[in-house]
């Protein structure tokens, strides 16, 4: 943005100054490194994958283990070894924001049916704590209804709609997702 009154270029930085560093392009960016994916998250989504394939993901599960000085894993196999993968998951990737992806992807292996749908919905553990919780700030927060989440259908809910444009411009090869 320009000031008016010098033709000069105003800036915001939204580092503290102490902590910026000179910067090196003249484009007024600063050259700091965003992390877009952590190692630990890519053994896990290894050993993920692995499950599914050779059903071999202890290695990658032990190698996060390790470096958090934990105990390694052995004898794991089938479902458990899922939800071991998923529990580690959780835990090493906690407060970064990939919580409610990893709940939307994640299938219960022992039921088949997706995490979301044990959470959310009328008989949803997510949904009863809420509307049966005694916490003062679930109890006095009205900027949140006490039941969300309790219309949650899978058959709608799990599908996004696809836009009326493309299914426009396949000339009625796109079908539209149920429930919209």
């Amino acid at each position: 943005m320009n000031d008016n009154k010098s033709g000069r270029i105003c800036r915001k930085y939204y580092i503290p100054i102490a902590t910026r560093r000179a910067l090196d392009q003249k484009d007024g960016k600063l050259p700091l490194n965003v992390p877009l994916i952590r190692l630990a998250e890519m053994y896990l989504t290894r050993a993920e994958a692995s499950y599914h394939t050779t059903g071999d993901a202890l290695g990658d599960i032990n190698i996060i283990r390790a470096r958090v000085k934990l105990d390694p894993k052995t004898g794991i196999s089938g479902p458990t070894l899922l939800k071991q993968i998923y529990k580690e998951r959780r835990l090493e990737l906690a407060f970064e924001g990939l919580r409610l992806f990893d709940i939307r992807r994640e299938k219960d292996p022992t039921t088949g049916k997706r995490v979301i749908e044990g959470l959310m919905g009328p008989n949803g553990t997510f949904v009863q704590y809420n509307l049966n919780s005694t916490d003062p700030y679930e109890t006095t927060n009205l900027r949140e209804a006490q039941d969300k989440g309790i219309n949650f259908n899978p058959a709608k809910n799990l599908l996004w709609p696809i836009p009326q444009l493309e299914i426009d411009l396949s000339g009625g090869l796109i079908k539209q997702n149920p429930g919209y």
